[in-house]
């Protein structure tokens, strides 16, 4: 029912809700919010993208290194690659051409236990009693 500006004055109105408290303006969190993200996509992007390295020649240097190549043979170095123990389990057997060592084993130690058992005892016939009555 629409209400007219000539209603009765008697009737009560009730009062609307309205908002007279002022509101945070949220801009400036989201443009935050905004950046971080940003931010972290830029971060994500740099580490899936792999970045070719810049290398300087030195000229003047390499002519030298191709002389002194021919004068005498290069050295290798003996690559020294680590060495890997394995501890098999019982029944399995070390690969072809791999070195066994044997594990020292310890002196078996020797414990006696005495155990005491109780002396066997017979069962006790249980009787069970009743009343002429039933009780």
């Amino acid at each position: 029912m629409a209400r007219t500006t000539g209603a009765d004055p008697t009737e009560k109105v009730k009062p609307t809700r309205t908002s007279t408290r002022e509101r945070p303006d949220s801009r400036p969190a989201r443009l935050m919010m905004g950046a971080g993200a940003l931010a972290a996509v830029t971060v994500i992007g740099a580490g899936l993208v792999e970045y070719p390295l810049a290398v300087a020649d030195d000229p003047l240097s390499a002519p030298t290194q191709a002389a002194s190549a021919k004068a005498r043979p290069a050295k290798v170095k003996a690559v020294e690659r680590p060495v890997r123990y394995v501890r098999l389990k019982p029944g399995q057997k070390a690969p072809q051409g791999a070195k066994v060592i044997r594990e020292k084993a310890p002196k078996p130690r020797v414990v006696v236990r005495r155990v005491v058992t109780p002396a066997a005892s017979q069962p006790s016939r249980t009787v069970a009693r009743s009343r002429q009555s039933g009780r």
